[in-house]
C-alpha cells in the first residue's frame, strides 16, 4: 500500500527532510498589511524576522482554506492508496477542521486526519516518524497506532527571548511585558491539550540552556537512543550552544535542528529556543 503523508507548515520540518521523506507541505499564510507571504515559501525565517523587526504592527496570519486541501487530497489520491493528514493543535488554528471539510467535500475514508495537539517542529517530528514509518513499509494501522502513542507522548519545551510579541498579539498586558522586560524574565511555556501553557519563568538568557537540562533530569527522562528536535528563531549561535550541551549530557541518538517558521515567529518573536521529544 502506498502512504502518503501530508502536513501544514506550521510544522516547521526542514525542506531537505520533507523532500527525502516524500512529505506533502501545505502552507499557511502570513500577511504585513495588504501583501501575504506563504509561510516557508515567499519569505526564509531571516527575511521574515527583519521584516518583522520593522513592522509596527504584528502581522496576521491565516489558515489553509478548505479549497486548498481538497486541491492537495485529490492530486495525491491519483497517485497514493491512502493519505494521512497531521496538522497544528486545533486549539490553536482552524487548520484540522478545513482539512476535515476537504475530506467531506471528497466523500472517501482513504484520508485519515489527526490533530497533532501541538505547534511548530513539535508535531513536526511527528510527521517525519509517520513518513519514515511509511516509508520502512509499514501498514497503515501500524502508522496510525504510531501517530496516536507520538501525539499522547509528545513532550514540548519551549523559552521565548521577549515578552515584546506576546504582548502585541494580546496574549499579555503592557505592564506584564515591562515588568518582564525589565527584569529580563523568560517565560517557560509547554503544551497541554493543544494549548499553551506557562509552567515556569527564568530571569536572564544565561540561564535558559541549563534550565533544559536541569528539566530533563528532574522529570527523570530517558533521551538514550531517542531522537531530539531543537529549533530556535534566528539565534543560530544560541541553538548551536544547546545542541553541544545536550550532546555532552544526554546519550541521544539523534538531534533534528530547525527553524521557527513565519507563522509560529509572528507569536514567539526572534530568540525563541525550543526542545522537543517522544516520552
Amino acid at each position: 500500500m502506498r502512504i502518503k503523508i501530508i502536513t501544514d507548515s506550521v510544522a516547521d520540518i526542514p525542506k531537505d527532510i520533507a523532500e527525502k521523506l516524500n512529505i506533502a507541505v501545505v502552507p499557511l499564510s502570513v500577511h504585513f498589511g495588504s501583501t501575504s507571504y506563504r509561510d516557508g515559501v515567499d519569505l526564509t525565517t531571516d527575511e521574515f524576522f527583519e521584516k518583522l523587526s520593522k513592522s509596527k504592527r504584528l502581522p496576521t496570519t491565516s489558515q489553509v482554506n478548505p479549497g486548498e486541501f481538497k486541491k492537495v487530497f485529490e492530486d495525491h489520491l491519483e497517485e497514493y492508496d491512502h493519505l494521512i493528514c497531521i496538522t497544528m493543535s486545533q486549539a490553536m488554528s482552524g487548520t484540522y477542521k478545513a482539512a476535515n471539510i476537504a475530506k467531506e467535500f471528497i466523500g472517501t475514508e482513504k484520508i485519515d486526519i489527526y490533530d497533532s495537539k501541538a505547534i511548530s517542529f513539535g508535531f513536526g517530528l511527528i510527521v517525519i516518524e509517520a513518513a519514515r514509518s511509511a516509508k520502512n513499509g509499514n501498514s497503515l494501522d501500524q502508522i496510525k497506532e504510531s501517530i496516536k502513542y507520538n501525539i499522547e507522548n509528545l513532550e514540548n519545551l519551549f523559552i521565548v527571548d521577549t515578552l515584546e510579541y506576546l504582548k502585541k498579539g494580546g496574549r499579555l498586558s503592557s505592564a506584564e511585558a515591562f515588568v518582564g522586560s525589565v527584569l529580563k524574565i523568560k517565560p517557560v511555556i509547554t503544551i497541554n491539550d493543544g494549548k499553551l501553557e506557562s509552567i515556569d519563568k527564568i530571569r536572564g538568557r544565561k540561564r535558559v540552556i541549563n534550565y533544559f537540562v536541569d528539566y530533563i533530569k528532574k522529570n527523570e527522562y530517558d533521551l538514550s537512543d531517542k531522537t531530539i528536535g531543537l529549533f530556535r528563531a534566528v539565534d543560530h549561535d544560541y541553538l548551536n550552544k544547546l545542541i553541544t550541551v545536550i550532546n555532552e549530557q544526554f546519550d541521544v541518538k539523534e538531534i533534528i535542528q530547525s527553524e521557527v517558521g513565519t507563522v509560529v515567529g509572528t507569536h514567539s518573536g526572534p530568540g525563541c529556543l525550543a526542545m522537543v521529544f517522544i516520552k
